[in-house]
């Protein structure tokens, strides 16, 4: 799940507050986050890669097959990661 992976990221390199101030959102969005209560939209994921240092492909490696993306989506996700 990507909330799982965006905590695994941000523990390992900063604060939920540096992640919401450079991203632009409120602490309680990073929050939400990664509890699963809400995703990115595809356009910040390239800030949140950012500043976390990791590829976009961290995020979306091994995602469940129910978890479906819209083809446009998979295509910014393609050229973010390439």
């Amino acid at each position: 799940m990507f909330g799982d992976k965006l905590k695994e990221a941000r523990l390992a390199k900063t604060k939920q507050a540096e992640i919401s101030s450079k991203a632009d959102v409120r602490n309680t969005t990073i929050s939400n986050w990664e509890k699963g209560v809400s995703n990115p939209d595809v356009e910040i994921v390239s800030s949140i890669c950012e500043i976390l240092d990791v590829p976009a492909s961290y995020f979306f490696e091994g995602m469940a097959s129910k978890e479906i993306l819209s083809f446009s989506e998979k295509e910014h996700i393609k050229n973010i990661a390439a």
